[in-house]
């Protein structure tokens, strides 16, 4: 079914489905420009896309690299936010608009997505769930190539099964979208490529072999999906396949098989558990392992009250990502054996077939993943988590359901704290030290502009290793400033070329150490300084001999 047949059938839940949408855009646009993660990645990329507003730089036929690597993925990350700079304007916050934009279409999508398996009250409970989920909500709200893989994968897969169950005059229209979202969702990570590949490849097979697909519109998918991958083959013509030698590279660097596979297939498994967990409850640390942290806290052996309370949140979430993560995989095997009707049945089939791929081609990777490598299954608990409902409705009638509604509900205030709670750090100037945010660079940039000369070198001192992900960004700003701790503060460069700055996190720690440093050192006296959010800034001047 359609949005549109939805809204002819049940306007109330197309009305239901409208607030889930308004409260999932209210949270990803909050104070969007003044709480947007602009690290140095994102400052990369800004620049590059400021460049080609600017002429200065052509329109590139490849992207950013893939983490790690010498390969580069597809340019269509810096497409999307050249087009959103021409419209709206050349600034960071306006070329991350295609990235909030494809996280609120996630949300309609994954309703309709759900409404293929589940019925219509448990996927608006879901849709609502990941419309409020902490994770859902961050990457929405900053430029990051993956961070749109959310829509691009579940796109991927709806079109897939629409292309298999429309009637013949429909089926032209789903070929040219699922080849859209395989040539876009290949650009934007390497996983997708890998796991898009696989699945095409093997369902296509299938349903060919039981004449759902005929073999002319998986040749216009793979047409479409190549079209959208021009300038990918232009460059790889001008270069000789330079950045497909690139890509194999990169596989081998970025696998491992140094462990025991055993313990690669490990790992692999508590990171996709972990994973499932944080997407429907965000509450434990998003780049390591709860189950390693689990284990130290054992090794510790301490005993008492202290000794429960170290490890006792890594025991809950564990035993959480456990019953989510096992019962839904469960649950999907049994309703796949069970299922009579053949378009739920194929969904089943597609959606297990995703699964594994995802967790097999993750295997090699699984000493270096972090949270972030999941995006491409993000939907996933949120489908375990609609199949655990479905079954205690089905056991336990109508008290199974408001049992598992109570529960969802409860994961939504715990994923709206959190949004909260993370708003109010970043607003009351004690975020993340670890996050920068386009606003305090902004303001950092600006004043480093107005304190120097066109072509003047610029050199942070005095600077604590937790500013690196503070300064680095500023070569936004100018390409001369200098990356953190690589200029000796003791040993000033005696050149009027030379501007000599320091950034320090506010609070009476980061300003007590900064005058120490400055009084110790006896080179330098403060000309200027400012203060925004988390951060001050100082234009130093040397002393005269």
């Amino acid at each position: 079914m359609n949005l549109f047949g939805i809204i002819r059938e049940k306007k109330k839940v197309f009305v239901l489905l409208l607030a889930i949408i308004a409260l999932g855009i209210f949270l990803r646009t909050y104070h969007y420009s003044d709480l947007l993660r602009f690290g140095k990645d994102q400052a990369r990329d800004a620049s590059i896309v400021h460049n080609i507003i600017e002429k200065k730089e052509p329109l590139p036929l490849l992207g950013p690299k893939a983490g790690g690597t010498d390969f580069q993925m597809g340019p269509v990350f810096y497409y999307f936010q050249y087009a959103s700079a021409s419209i709206f304007g050349a600034t960071p916050d306006k070329m991350a608009y295609p990235d909030l934009l494809f996280s609120i279409l996630t949300i309609p999508l994954l309703f309709l997505f759900l409404r293929k398996y589940l019925n219509t009250n448990i996927s608006l409970a879901l849709t609502a769930l990941f419309a409020v989920s902490f994770f859902a909500v961050q990457n929405g709200r900053f430029a990051w190539n993956p961070n749109s893989l959310p829509f691009f994968s579940l796109l991927f897969l709806y079109a897939f099964l629409q292309l298999a169950e429309t009637a013949k005059n429909k089926k032209l229209w789903w070929s040219l979208i699922l080849g859209f979202a395989l040539g876009i969702g290949a650009q934007l990570h390497t996983l997708f490529i890998l796991i898009a590949s696989v699945i095409f490849i093997l369902f296509c097979a299938y349903l060919i072999r039981k004449k759902n697909l005929k073999i002319k519109w998986a040749v216009l998918v793979i047409a479409v999906a190549l079209l959208f991958n021009i300038p990918q083959i232009i460059s790889e013509i001008q270069t000789k396949g330079s950045n497909t030698k690139a890509f194999f590279q990169g596989i081998t660097q970025k696998t491992t098989f140094k462990h025991p596979f055993p313990k690669n297939i490990m790992y692999d498994g508590a990171w996709h558990l972990q994973a499932n967990t944080l997407f429907v409850a965000p509450i434990g640390d998003d780049t390591s392992l709860h189950i390693t942290s689990l284990a130290d806290s054992f090794k510790d052996n301490e005993k008492g009250i202290a000794g429960i309370t170290k490890y006792l949140p890594d025991l809950l979430r564990i035993v959480f990502g456990i019953a989510l993560t096992l019962g839904g995989y469960f649950l999907l095997g049994f309703y796949l054996k069970k299922e009579k009707d053949v378009s739920k049945k194929m969904f089943l089939q597609l959606l297990s077939l995703y699964i594994a791929a995802a967790f097999f081609v993750m295997i090699p990777l699984s000493f270096v993943l972090e949270l972030r490598y999941f995006l491409i299954v993000q939907f996933v608990p949120f489908l375990l988590l609609g199949l655990l409902i479905k079954f205690f409705r089905e056991k336990y009638g109508q008290t199974g359901l408001r049992l598992s509604l109570i529960v969802i509900l409860l994961l939504c205030g715990l994923n709206i704290y959190k949004v909260a709670s993370e708003f109010n750090s970043f607003l009351n100037r004690d975020g993340d030290v670890g996050i920068a945010i386009w606003s305090e660079e902004k303001f950092a940039g600006e004043f480093i502009l107005a304190h120097t000369q066109p072509e003047q070198d610029v050199h942070m001192v005095f600077e604590p290793a937790e500013a690196d992900k503070f300064i680095r960004p500023l070569a936004y700003f100018d390409e001369n400033i200098d990356a953190p701790l690589e200029h000796n503060d003791d040993t000033p460069l005696e050149d009027s070329n030379v501007a000599y700055f320091s950034l320090i996190l506010d609070g009476r720690k980061g300003k007590d150490t900064f005058k120490r440093n400055l009084k110790k050192s006896d080179l330098y006296i403060i000309s200027d300084s400012a203060t925004y959010g988390r951060l001050a800034i100082y234009k130093l001047e040397l002393k005269e001999k």
